[in-house]
């Protein structure tokens, strides 16, 4: 669906369908008809984008940012003539939406004066009731009628007024939107450093939305305290003073709500303090699984998340009280108002009677809404838009990017043979620096050069194309560029659009150049799997290299003249960065100029010149060789080690340059030290390692729901959660019995004025509550009433927020346990950001937004209900009317349900791109500047908008649609009601009157409300539906096993054997592992290897049993399938590709259960050499790292795995190498020396990535889909040229690379082999064993003898 929804952007997948509203008549528009197709075609089948109508014209995008844009500019001008005052924004949109916003704000006027005048007509049909009342028969008719207009009036005026007013809102939303995304693309990439992307995104998503939510409260502003003078002046008028009392609570009251609200707002706080560090630890645990279960650290992060969750749950508890007490005083109020002003009506000697008393009533029930709900929240909303404009504002009169150094004819002109020539450039990032970010480069690269820029982290490689593009002004110095300018950043730059928009970019499509393109980025795979080909819509979901091909693609599809390169291969594979670097960088860009910055010292060689940086500085130049030749170590360069470089000229011939390129380009094997684990025909298959996009989209609101969320399952476990059936059955005793006070309390009231009648007229026994009690009677029991209320609805609310507080706590804890016990491959099976979305988005709305939800909806449908039996009691005529209405009710409903949902759904889906292309293009912000696409990406926002308003439109109109016609049921009843009391006026008294047609009118407030909160909980009910869906996960194998532990010195020799080993991640997986049958000797170091789909990597997965194998794997002879998991976990060391590392201290990631004292820590430190790095933290060991240990390199995070290994002191290592991509050189070769010293008499296992680490090795093991071809001694293998690793070793690289690796293999063979073991040498651990000669041992359960075999038989 979503497809159809962006290839609308060229008009290929939707046709254009005319509004609907612009085909409406009056009436049509009036009652929203023109929906009903919608709603018939919504019955019988999902809506799809397609079913979406064009924008009504006045609603386009580019229209209403150009209307804005005119009066913000209008407001420049006039500050910039003035010379003192400031643009407003304010101003600027007043005169775009203020006219229109008046008028509205007149209809608002109009409907709150109406809802005044209704209680006064209720008050003269209430008069016709009383005895001796002087009201003719056809008067009472007219008054009936007009509380039924007035009824209706509200019931037709209100919706389309409050359509208009939502329409205007998203107008004001989708310009502002607009003109801020507009001036996002012309800022300059230094404002960037005090106002992120991150805050932008802000800006233009959260804070310009609320503008939805304002408007709407806005004219409350000025029309509440008008609305509320006029009620207190008629409450004056009827009870005089005592109105006082009544209108004191409702000034009182907010008052307190905003007390409490400034309470909550800090606890909330204090709250998201430990909130926020409990996602962390969970989110961190999610990623970081695999590490979590092969450490055996589960326990610790129960520890760490109770924890955590205990102290915010303490605040919880407080917030939960708060809410209670703002929610019950909201609730009692609306009784204390009129409580307090009958009691002193009737203290201060007057008679009550119904005509009076229920036009207070109503009057009191209308103040109530202005007071604590529609004008204190005009106010916060009011104050809000206030505040956002502001920074709006201060976003618009940021500084804009002005000349760019694109062409020659903006700065001086290059040498004719040059693209590029920069002299004596100075610049800096933070201009009140001292040092600045480039100091005095003086460098020029040739119309067919390649040029590399090569440095130690921080060396400023990628200021210098910051500066080239012109993102980075320079303080000193030119900077000329010869010809159009292609960009490929270090972070590839992605938009939310299809494959052929990321790589076309704006430019003309042509199929040829695009093919070739295609092909020489290879991309020609991935996209050929995609469901829809090139037109398939991609985002921030696809993988890192897929975005890197893409976005290598783009420049050269736009066939530039001038091409800056950043790291394009760094992401990459060796067979691909090859594969890439002759088609690509040397084959379509071969007479291209390019400067590329590189950390590849393999791919130096192949340059035409390099360029060294340091510290911002130029140290050295020339080509490769010229370089080698002067002494430089290009290794000991990249890793920011002192080197005298001596500085060469700075530029060669053209002719040298030009004959080095050819004649190099086409001889490359490979540009990596690492070999490519087997041949495979890069013309074919040039991504081996990446052939796909993901297509599974991360979960979204609104996604289609395929449980019941609202069933009777999802409540029962929720409240089964929050303390089980008892505390159900009182939670519901405790609402029946507030709710039944608060009505009875109404009862009472009229009872008490028809028993004052019939005291004043003596006429007991003719009418309804004829007997009545004396005023001190009726005083004591209306205050018993009302002390019941309050005190029931304090308990209910107490309990109720109780109960949901443990519900949440509970739900989470039993989840969190289900997740942490399950198998790995139910992580692989499910996306990450489901999981992390059950603590994140579901956790939230059970701590915080269900608790609300729940409860509102249950005091208003409690309330409604009352409402409902009230009428039936005293005018049971209406109960056929009321089940009529009850019945055209649900079927409304279920008419309006399904169409609804679609309709959010679709609302949700097009919302998504609008985001996704806000953030992905707010990223790229200085590739769209160097290809000068602003208008590009400004139109693409406008189709992006447009379609999201298409479908915000149809859900504000399918609302409206749905609002009226409840209205219209109430409307009806009200009618009913109001008549049928004058039909039976000789069974009616004036207080049943009254209350009948007071509870009737109620009903318009409640009843809307009702539906709109049960709608908001169905949804809400949702998340409480997926947490009970985890209960069903299956779980891994026990941690421990009680019946067979092993001993506590196991494994003492570290013999691993395999014994027809079947093995694949879920039951019903492929299988990675086949008819495995190996032994691996004591403190034999074993390296693995094989293509990417090998096998080689599940080998890791069996030895610690991430998933179940088929087949035997013994630890020294003991089958680890029947010992429990941490049992034998612990006994196994790894060092894995993934470095895991946790928000928590030092000391927790090296020695979570504090298992060694701090000078083992220091020691085992200094031999990794972090030492030196943790000293200078400020509290070392204690000192807690932040998001994920990322204050250390990937380096240093894998010398921190190692560290742990060392600590562990295990006899079995697994080591997962890297790719050299993730590594450098410095970190893998402190590995390798500390690995062959400390771990000399340990049994290590080697999955590797490069051939150079484990040619030395006493065996390899070669796997071939899943089964083992060869395992024998390196240089065994390479003596046979028909082997495998032969040709694996034979393609790893150039000639010299292969001696080497053969020279290694050699080496080590001799070592192992010579006479005299104790000879020195710096290899692993010598044995005099020839291969295929040593002991293969058969270790029993009881026993740890060696027997005498030979291992080989059992491969």
């Amino acid at each position: 669906m979503e497809n159809e929804q962006i290839k609308s952007f060229d008009g290929s997948s939707r046709s254009k369908k005319a509004s609907v509203w612009l085909k409406a008549n009056p009436i049509s528009k009036l009652f929203f008809c023109f929906l009903s197709p919608l709603f018939n075609k919504g019955l019988t089948e999902h809506l799809e984008v397609s079913d979406l109508h064009d924008i009504l014209p006045e609603d386009a995008a580019q229209n209403l940012s150009e209307k804005l844009e005119k009066e913000w500019n209008k407001e420049l001008r006039s500050a910039s003539e003035d010379g003192q005052s400031l643009p407003s924004l304010r101003r600027a949109m007043f005169r775009c939406f203020g006219r229109q916003s008046m008028l509205l704000g007149l209809l608002l006027l109009m409907e709150e004066a109406v809802k005044v005048v209704q209680p006064l007509l209720l008050g003269g049909l209430v008069r016709y009731f009383a005895v001796g009342g002087s009201v003719p028969k056809s008067e009472a008719y007219l008054y009936a009628m007009g509380i039924s207009l007035c009824a209706l009036w509200l019931s037709i005026a209100r919706h389309p007024y409050m359509y208009a007013l939502q329409h205007l809102g998203m107008q004001l939303r989708i310009a502002c939107c607009a003109v801020l995304y507009k001036k996002s693309l012309r800022i300059c990439n230094s404002v960037l450093s005090y106002t992120p992307p991150a805050e932008i995104l802000g800006l233009l998503t959260s804070e310009i939305n609320k503008f939805d939510q304002a408007i709407i409260f806005f004219h409350y502003l000025w029309v509440g305290p008008l609305e509320a003078l006029a009620i207190v002046i008629l409450l004056y008028w009827y009870i005089g003073p005592a109105s006082f009392a009544g209108c004191g609570v409702l000034v009182v009251l907010p008052f307190m709500q905003n007390l409490m609200g400034k309470c909550f707002t800090q606890l909330r706080q204090k709250t998201a303090v430990y909130t926020q560090e409990r996602l962390m630890i969970i989110v961190e645990l999610i990623r970081n699984i695999r590490g979590v279960k092969m450490y055996c650290w589960e326990r610790m992060f129960t520890h760490l998340i109770g924890k955590a969750r205990r102290k915010e749950m303490a605040h919880m508890k407080m917030t939960s009280v708060l809410r209670a007490l703002n929610m019950a005083a909201s609730f009692i109020s609306a009784r204390l108002v009129i409580y307090l002003s009958v009691l002193i009506y009737a203290l201060l000697g007057n008679k009550m009677d119904a005509e009076r008393v229920f036009v207070v009533v109503a009057l009191f029930n209308v103040l109530r809404l202005v007071m604590t709900f529609f004008l204190p929240f005009s106010v916060q909303q009011v104050r809000d838009s206030r505040d956002i404009i502001k920074k709006l504002e201060n976003f618009l009169l940021l500084e804009e990017l002005t000349s760019r150094p694109l062409q020659t004819s903006s700065l001086h002109r290059c040498p004719h043979d040059r693209c590029i020539a920069i002299k004596d450039l100075t610049a800096s990032w933070d201009k009140s620096s001292k040092s600045p970010t480039l100091n005095m480069i003086t460098c020029t690269v040739g119309s067919d050069e390649l040029m590399a820029i090569v440095g130690p982290p921080g060396a400023g490689k990628t200021s210098l194309l910051m500066a080239v593009v012109g993102e980075l002004e320079a303080s000193r110095g030119t900077v000329a560029v010869h010809g159009r300018l292609a960009f490929v950043s270090q972070q590839p730059f992605i938009f939310h659009a299809t494959v052929r928009q990321n790589i076309t970019m704006g430019s003309a499509f042509e199929s040829e150049k695009y093919e070739k393109v295609v092909r020489a980025c290879a991309l020609k795979r991935d996209i050929d799997l995609l469901p829809h080909g090139d037109l398939t819509v991609i985002g921030q979901s696809c993988t890192e290299l897929q975005k890197a091909k893409i976005n290598l693609a783009r420049a050269v599809y736009y066939n530039a003249d001038v091409y800056l390169l950043d790291e394009p291969l760094a992401p990459f594979d060796a067979e691909t960065a090859r594969f890439l670097f002759e088609r690509c960088i040397n084959g379509l860009l071969g007479g291209k100029c390019r400067f590329m910055v590189t950390s590849d010292i393999q791919l130096l060689k192949f340059t035409s010149r390099v360029m060294i940086l340091k510290e911002g500085e130029v140290i050295g130049i020339g080509s490769h060789n010229q370089l080698r030749t002067a002494g430089v170590n290009f290794t000991s360069v990249l890793e920011d080690e002192d080197e005298d470089l001596i500085l060469l000229p700075v530029a060669l011939p053209t002719s040298k340059y030009s004959s080095i390129c050819s004649s190099q380009a086409g001889s490359i094997l490979s540009l990596r030290t690492f070999a490519a684990v087997g041949s495979t025909d890069v013309e074919t298959q040039p991504e081996m390692l990446q052939t796909s996009f993901p297509v599974m989209e991360e979960e979204e609101d609104g996604e289609y729901e395929d449980d019941e969320s609202e069933g009777f399952s999802t409540y029962q476990g929720y409240f089964t959660a929050g303390g089980g059936i008892l505390v159900f059955i009182l939670l519901l005793f405790f609402n029946i019995v507030a709710q039944g006070a608060a009505t009875f309390s109404d009862v009472w009231l009229a009872f008490w004025c028809d028993s004052n009648e019939a005291e004043e007229f003596a006429l007991n026994g003719t009418r309804p509550f004829a007997q009545g009690f004396g005023l001190n009677e009726n005083i004591y029991v209306y205050s018993g009433i009302v002390g019941t209320l309050a005190v029931f609805g304090l308990l209910r609310a107490l309990l109720f927020f109780h109960v949901s507080m443990l519900a949440a706590c509970n739900l989470h804890s039993t989840v969190f346990g289900k997740i942490l016990k399950a198998p790995l491959c139910f992580f692989m099976l499910n996306p990450l950001s489901s999981l992390i979305s059950r603590f994140t988005r579901d956790g939230v709305i059970l701590d915080d937004l269900l608790p609300f939800t729940l409860y509102d909806f249950f005091e208003c449908f409690l309330q409604v209900l009352g409402c409902l039996v009230v009428v039936a009691v005293f005018l049971p005529w209406t109960l056929i009317a009321m089940a009529a209405l009850i019945i055209t009710f649900f079927l409304l409903r279920i008419y309006y349900l399904q169409t609804a949902k679609d309709i959010k759904y679709l609302e949700t889906i097009t919302r998504r791109p609008v985001y996704n292309y806000l953030s992905s293009s707010l990223m790229g912000l200085p590739t769209i500047h160097v290809y000068n696409n602003q208008d590009y990406f400004t139109q693409l926002l406008y189709c992006h908008q447009d379609l999201h308003s298409s479908a915000w439109w149809l859900f504000l109109v399918t609302s409206r649609w749905f609002a009226i016609r409840l209205d219209m049921v109430c409307t009806m009843l009200v009618t009913i009601v109001s008549f049928c009391t004058i039909f039976t006026a000789d069974s009616q008294s004036a207080g049943s009157v009254g209350l009948t047609v007071t509870y009737a009118i109620a009903l318009f407030s409640y009843f809307q409300w009702m539906v709109r909160q049960s709608a908001e909980l169905e949804s809400q009910m949702a998340s409480v539906q997926r947490m009970l869906t985890f209960q069903s996960i299956p779980s891994e194998a026990p941690w421990e096993n009680e019946s067979e532990k092993p001993p506590c010195y196991w494994p003492q020799h570290g013999i691993v054997t395999f014994e027809g080993v079947y093995f694949s991640y879920s039951p019903d997986g492929a299988r990675t592992l086949r008819n495995v049958f190996a032994c691996i000797r004591a403190k034999e170091k074993v390296g693995v290897v094989g293509q990417s789909i090998s096998g080689k990597d599940s080998i890791p997965a069996v030895l610690f049993r991430l998933a179940e194998p088929k087949g035997t794997v013994r630890f020294d002879g003991v089958d680890i399938s029947h010992l429990g998991l941490h049992d034998f976990r612990r006994k196994v060391s790894i060092i894995p590709a993934d470095p895991v590392m946790f928000s928590c201290s030092v000391r927790m990631n090296l020695d979570p259960f504090q298992d060694h004292t701090d000078a083992d820590l220091w020691d085992v430190l200094e031999e990794v050499q972090l030492k030196q790095a943790l000293e200078e933290l400020p509290q070392r060991l204690d000192t807690v790292l932040f998001n994920s240990g990322a204050y250390f390199s990937t380096g240093q995070k894998h010398l921190f795995s190692l560290a742990r290994a060392i600590l562990k002191s295990n006899r079995i290592l697994i080591i997962e190498e890297p790719l050299p991509t993730n590594i450098d050189y410095r970190t893998d070769m402190v590995i390798q020396q500390v690995v062959r010293q400390k771990f000399q008499h340990c049994t290590v296992i080697t999955i590797a990535n490069r051939l150079s680490g484990i040619m030395d090795s006493d065996r390899v093991m070669v796997l071939v889909d899943g089964r083992i071809r060869e395992f024998d001694e390196p240089f065994t293998l390479l003596q046979d040229d028909s082997s495998l690793f032969y040709k694996m070793v034979e393609t790893s690289g150039g000639r010299r690379e292969t001696e080497q690796l053969l020279d290694i293999a050699r080496q080590a063979y001799l070592v192992r082999n010579a006479p005299d073991v104790t000879k020195g040498s710096s290899m692993y651990n010598q044995r005099s064993a020839m291969v295929g000669m040593g002991p293969c041992v058969s270790i029993g359960s009881d026993d740890l003898d060696i027997d005498d075999g030979n291992c080989e038989t059992m491969v």
